[in-house]
């Protein structure tokens, strides 16, 4: 405790956060799906919605034994990135028919803070073009998430008070000095996950994404 969720755009500095943080804090990093397990040719259609509860199920038992743990991505990802690029009219009837038992069964939570990195489009660009250790496949497309993230973790912010920070990324060591800051000061997470679930379905329901 805490399990700590950062989120933010690609070339952000998600992941130079998450390792400092390994380094200077002792902290376990729970990386991305793609990081930590093989997709097999044969996957089942929900093989990664169950990839991200197992992330989550990592964090938490990481949160026994650690004052504080990294999850790099949030476990809810599919539900802003359906939003922000919806396949087809069912998307969040199908994600619902997948989350919700998990949260009424107590299996999935919400993480106890959600630090939400934001920067410029061109300040995004000159990072990814400085880092060439990276292919960060589909950047341009994912330039949208810098109008639709945003707006859904304002959201949450106001379902999980005190709880969803969003920080402009200008810098590493600014960026954990505002975490030493807040997180001894975070409230602990006694909210209804479930019942928050059920508001971010219904406002993503009624709220259309922007658009550029």
């Amino acid at each position: 405790m805490p399990i700590l969720c950062l989120e933010g755009p690609s070339a952000v500095g998600k992941t130079t956060t998450a390792t400092t943080l390994q380094r200077t804090h002792h902290a376990p990093w729970i990386q991305e799906v793609p990081h930590l397990f093989t997709r097999p040719d044969d996957a089942p259609p929900h093989w990664y919605l169950e990839r991200q509860v197992d992330r989550q199920t990592l964090a938490r038992d990481a949160s026994t034994t650690f004052p504080l743990v990294v999850l790099d991505g949030d476990p809810l990802q599919p539900l802003w990135y359906g939003w922000t690029y919806p396949e087809h009219d069912r998307w969040l009837d199908d994600l619902t028919d997948f989350y919700r038992p998990k949260f009424a069964s107590g299996t999935l939570v919400f993480p106890d803070a959600y630090l939400v990195l934001t920067t410029t489009e061109e300040t995004l660009k000159q990072r990814r073009a400085a880092d060439k250790t990276r292919p960060r496949r589909n950047f341009e497309r994912h330039l949208r998430l810098l109008l639709t993230q945003p707006r859904y973790f304002e959201q949450l912010a106001r379902l999980l008070p005190g709880r969803v920070r969003l920080m402009d990324a200008a810098s590493v060591d600014g960026t954990i000095a505002e975490l030493d800051a807040w997180l001894p000061r975070l409230r602990e997470g006694t909210d209804d996950a479930l019942a928050v679930f059920d508001q971010i379905v219904e406002w993503l329901r009624t709220h259309p994404a922007p658009h550029v």
